[in-house]
């Protein structure tokens, strides 16, 4: 068993510890010890569920016995946090995003690759969606050929968070950590992107990226992410000379509201429009070009089933991606190797979100660094 502790108890740590506790193969493995948070609410709330409840994040490290700390805390706490608790020798799983500048994102990787004892990962379960996994096997299988282009949008309006209760601009807005920064430093439309055009075992690194935001979807009364973007995509080039556009937006007037993924080889296609729908699977009849299509071949639907055959079938938040995430941290744990978003591989992430929105706020294309390539 690994004792855990949770830092940050709303809605994603209620949600973490939920799925821990129920999930039959998550509770062989996670033991919540502790929990940490500073509003009175959520630490009544973390009480209120039996948990222990400590008066500060180092307190949680010093808890007896605490083999590993989750991290849910608003993002402005994620590096500080994750780094304190590597230097303790607590193994890290941390929420999105990794940090919120190159400056911190560095120091999360030196904290990783100077312990002995702990394991970081980042909870972006998106990278672990069936679909993202079965695009990862068209390309690691060979099956269509190399990688030209890729597409992933996270596209999730949030805007009821921002508000008291349901209603228009009108309604007076609450404050919220997604003002702290643009949408592509969230991480879920980069990630995806990664995985689905290299695999969890060589994600795609980019080299290069140009990128535009706007707020043009929100209220200009009553702006709901001020200072941040409601709104950006970007361009990013491969490390393989491949392409791929990505956009993420808080306040965007569309449904289904969260997801789509492309993914473009040379002799085929692959793609889904909600994680959970049926996917659309094109492969080219050789190089045959007929006169009714531009290029001959075969077009299947895709559904859940056929992808769960490549990435493991479960149950779970996120459409099982939470639990495929969860797994493999333990299992990289009890196995004393570094899990597939390893400090290193989140550190590439993060940093191309980072380079996007310092691409759409100068106007000029931003060079995007590597932790992995050459290590």
């Amino acid at each position: 068993m690994i004792s855990y502790g949770i830092a940050g108890f709303g809605p994603n740590g209620r949600g973490h510890l939920l799925e821990n506790t129920i999930h039959p193969r998550l509770r062989k493995h996670l033991k919540i010890v502790a929990g940490f948070d500073p509003d009175p609410a959520c630490k009544a709330s973390l009480e209120k569920k039996g948990v222990r409840s400590v008066d500060s994040f180092d307190a949680l490290l010093d808890v007896p016995g605490l083999d590993a700390v989750l991290i849910s805390s608003p993002p402005r706490f994620h590096a500080g946090q994750a780094i304190a608790a590597l230097e303790a020798g607590k193994h890290v799983l941390s929420e999105v995003p990794m940090a919120l500048s190159r400056v911190d994102v560095e120091k999360v990787v030196a904290a990783a690759d100077e312990s002995t004892k702990a394991t970081y990962a980042l909870s972006e379960e998106y990278c672990f969606l069936s679909g993202v996994l079965y695009a990862a096997h068209l390309v690691s299988s060979g099956k269509i050929g190399p990688v030209v282009y890729c597409e992933s949008e996270y596209i999730h309006d949030v805007t009821f968070r921002f508000r008291k209760g349901p209603g228009g601009p009108e309604v007076p807005r609450v404050d919220s950590w997604y003002a702290e920064f643009d949408p592509l430093m969230y991480a879920h439309s980069i990630g995806p992107a990664m995985i689905g055009m290299g695999g969890l075992k060589t994600p795609a690194t980019f080299t290069e990226v140009w990128s535009y935001a706007n707020t043009i979807g929100d209220d200009p009364d009553h702006p709901i992410c001020k200072p941040a973007s409601s709104f950006q995509v970007a361009l990013f080039k491969t490390a393989a000379g491949a392409i791929c556009k990505v956009a993420g937006g808080y306040v965007y007037a569309r449904e289904p509201p969260r997801r789509f993924f492309l993914l473009t080889g040379r002799f085929g296609s692959f793609e889904l429009h909600s994680p959970g729908g049926t996917g659309r699977l094109f492969m080219a009849d050789g190089f045959v070009v007929s006169k009714r299509k531009q290029r001959a071949g075969s077009t299947k639907r895709v559904g859940w089933r056929e992808r769960d055959k490549v990435a493991g079938f479960e149950i779970g938040g996120h459409w099982g991606g939470n639990v495929r995430l969860k797994l493999d941290w333990i299992a990289a744990i009890e196995a004393g190797r570094q899990p597939a978003l390893s400090a290193r591989v989140s550190a590439n992430i993060c940093i191309a979100g980072i380079c996007a929105v310092e691409a759409a706020r100068t106007g000029r294309p931003v060079q995007v660094p590597s932790f992995t390539r050459g290590a």
